[in-house]
């Protein structure tokens, strides 16, 4: 009995084994979930080419002047011109996502960022132009995780460095902004940005004597930047000498159309001067409707010289 048990399972395995007309496989699968998936194919599996890191394209893009003020709502290389957005377009598909969102076009931006994601895995400069146009929709955690994941990537990264102070800056965590615009300007010394911003902390808690330096040093640096002017005229004003604040910030006002509060700061400078005349002039044009301003400041200032 034992052996014709053991024939029967040895003819099943032989039967099995070669038959000449093998049983069609069936899928595990569903019809309508066969044809979603029909068209892919190995080469999604594949690990795709991945764009390396170039040194050539780390800096920071530059919204127009006449916009808004560059300086006070980004993060910018100084040492760029008006035209540096358009530059950036130009740097391949990341450059122009940037240049995107830094002209108002964030959606579209975020769609060539989304495409590129895949190639882009090991390059900071990707993360650093992902957390830019998330600073610009004002999603200032989102923006730290991937200035933080450009820092994974290259912990000397300058831009990223100098962008993460500037989102702690905006959650008034200034010790901590200070500490990472320090750090930026010794990653990258020739860099204008981190300077700038660690001058601007400075004079915040008016530390102009730590500030004076390094707003003296930018200015000659590019003496045509408004922000840096306008810097360095209150950093004057705040150590006492009149005379030199006064006359950088005559300059801005021919040249630009300064913030309401600059224009106090002018109109202050210009009492203390001797020239209350040309004082209240300026005074007499600033807009009462205008919010950004001190508005206890300006009464102060017109009681106090009679203006």
């Amino acid at each position: 009995m034992m052996n014709h048990f053991f024939l029967y399972i040895l003819l099943i395995l032989l039967w099995t084994g070669c038959s000449s007309t093998p049983k069609q496989p069936t899928s595990e699968f569903t019809e309508d979930v066969e044809k979603e998936f029909k068209d892919i194919e190995n080469s999604v599996f594949e690990r795709p080419f991945q764009v390396k890191y170039d040194e050539a394209n780390d800096y920071y893009p530059q919204a127009r002047e006449e916009k808004k003020s560059v300086v006070s709502d980004e993060t910018l290389d100084l040492t760029k011109d008006k035209d540096t957005v358009e530059e950036v377009s130009k740097e391949g598909p990341v450059g122009q996502a940037m240049a995107l969102c830094y002209s108002d076009k964030g959606d579209d931006g975020f769609k060539i960022l989304q495409s590129q994601a895949r190639f882009q895995q090991k390059n900071p400069t990707f993360f650093l132009a992902l957390g830019n146009c998330y600073f610009l929709k004002s999603k200032y955690r989102m923006a730290l995780l991937y200035y933080n994941k450009a820092r994974a990537l290259n912990s000397d990264f300058a831009p990223a460095i100098n962008n993460i102070g500037v989102v702690h800056e905006l959650n008034g965590l200034h010790q901590n902004a200070l500490s990472a615009y320090t750090a930026a300007t010794k990653s990258r010394p020739l860099s204008s940005t981190p300077y700038f911003n660690q001058a601007q902390i400075l004079l915040r808690y008016n530390l102009s004597k730590l500030a004076l330096p390094i707003l003296e040093k930018l200015y000659q640096t590019d003496n045509n930047k408004l922000e840096i002017i306008l810097a360095l005229a209150n950093c004057y004003l705040l150590e006492g000498r009149f005379g030199e604040s006064a006359v950088l910030f005559e300059r801005a006002k021919k040249s630009y159309k300064l913030p309401t509060q600059q224009l106090l700061n002018y109109a202050y400078i210009l009492a203390l001067t001797g020239k209350k005349g040309d004082a209240k002039d300026i005074l007499g044009d600033i807009d009462s409707q205008d919010g950004n301003y001190d508005q206890s400041f300006y009464a102060k200032l017109k009681q106090e010289f009679g203006l």
